[in-house]
């Protein structure tokens, strides 16, 4: 054992070194400020132009340093008249719903919402070593929460976080250090997320181009398609309503099914538009939601209908169980005139998403009707075409998502690397 550290007494943090401190929340800070909704009338939505003072709420908290600004604005009156704190900019922000264990700092002058705390460090206490102990804490917010969910976090839990204190030059020392670091990580990962944005981007506009235009447009006569979202259109290419060339939400799982028929699940959580389906939950029908009812076929092809802002849809995979996806989705199976896997990219295509997502009803839960979309119009190229077209997005479709697969574990291997850092440095177990 080495004799430079002593144990803590506190589970996550361990052992640190013998000349640290174990130290509460409360002793580190001057005081704390409980956030309050305010009252129905004081916030509204501004323009740049208004003036008002930023209302932030734990959606501007999420993965943000600094905030600047918010969308939500409250007037000078509405806080005072309302008692509500006006909070100095350089106000540390600390979330204890939903986006739990976030910190932010205050660029602004501010008034925060319920659910949030505004923490302030005594001057014997780095402010930017303290934020660092904070995310270091987001892992282990349990262990400081007398055994209960994380998601009932409130002020006086958070003022008994055990926190560890080094003299005050070595707090400045480590905050450094770590500030060197932590920007050299943060650049790489908004290079690598930046890059991941970029091949998403190409992903669709290649699709749309290809089921749109053909593979070799400069060698082919184009017509006037007349629909406005598509264009022009290959001069020898059908237009065809989905309902003429496939057949629609074609089996249901009945009622009287045994309570222990076996199958996987997918709801519209579980499918994005990127990766197709991302989740199959196992589930005997007994168990399962009402709305796990749709029966498919490897090849098939799925459309959400419900909250169509997400774009989930995907071609249905080979399979060891059978599966089952939500009556959220409407269902396609290709007759003879289209290939499944030429369907498949046609509905993915970003314009024909973008055109279902404007015909949709509702704000916060936009729908549309499955009679509504079999309505809807596709490009329909001949079966060779559509055969060439299939085949060579697929390949470049698998090299595009590969990159990304790298890109995103690289992402999640610095992420770790980061938290690692800062929890080390915190808490002694790194040499600075």
């Amino acid at each position: 054992m080495n004799t430079n550290f002593k144990d803590s007494g506190i589970a996550w943090i361990g052992q640190i070194p013998k000349h640290w401190e174990v130290i509460r929340n409360k002793y580190i800070l001057s005081g704390l400020y409980s956030g309050g909704t305010p009252t129905s009338g004081t916030a509204k939505f501004y323009t740049d132009e208004d003036y008002g003072i930023p209302f932030v709420s734990i959606g501007d908290m999420s993965k943000k340093e600094f905030i600047e600004s918010t969308k939500t604005k409250i007037t000078k009156f509405g806080i005072l008249d309302k008692n509500l704190k006006i909070l100095p900019k350089n106000t540390i922000l600390y979330s204890i719903y939903a986006t739990i264990g976030e910190v932010a700092e205050l660029k602004c002058s501010a008034t925060i919402s319920q659910a949030l705390l505004a923490l302030f460090v005594k001057n014997s206490y780095n402010k930017q070593f303290y934020k660092y102990n904070l995310k270091a804490m987001k892992d282990y917010i349990f262990f400081e929460s007398s055994g209960t969910t994380q998601f009932n976090l409130n002020a006086k839990k958070v003022l008994n976080f055990s926190f560890v204190l080094p003299p005050l030059n070595e707090q400045k020392k480590i905050a450094e250090f770590l500030d060197k670091k932590c920007e050299i990580i943060d650049k790489r990962l908004e290079n690598l997320e930046r890059k991941i944005n970029t091949l998403k981007e190409y992903k669709k506009s290649l699709v749309s181009e290809c089921v749109t235009k053909g593979l070799n447009p400069k060698n082919m006569e184009f017509k006037d398609s007349g629909i406005p979202w598509i264009g022009q259109i290959p001069k020898h290419w059908e237009i065809k309503k989905l309902k003429y060339i496939t057949d629609y939400n074609t089996e249901t799982l009945s009622e009287n099914t045994s309570e222990d028929y076996e199958f996987d699940y997918v709801d519209i959580g579980s499918v994005t538009y990127e990766n197709g389906i991302e989740q199959l939950q196992h589930l005997k029908f007994k168990n399962a939601p009402s709305r796990a009812r749709r029966i498919v076929k490897k090849d098939d092809v799925i459309l959400s209908t419900v909250r169509t802002y997400l774009k989930a849809t995907a071609s249905i995979p080979e399979n060891d169980h059978p599966i089952i996806v939500s009556t959220g989705f409407i269902t396609f199976r290709a007759k003879t005139e289209i290939l499944s896997l030429y369907l498949k990219y046609a509905i993915q295509c970003d314009v024909f998403i973008s055109d279902v997502e404007s015909r949709s009803i509702g704000i916060s839960y936009p729908a549309i009707t499955s009679t509504e979309v079999i309505q809807m119009k596709i490009l329909v190229p001949p079966l060779n075409e559509q055969k060439e077209i299939a085949e060579f997005l697929d390949k470049k479709c698998e090299k595009i998502d590969r990159l990304n697969e790298n890109y995103t574990k690289q992402i999640a291997t610095l992420k770790e690397y980061k938290k690692s850092l800062i929890y080390e440095c915190v808490t002694g177990k790194k040499e600075i």
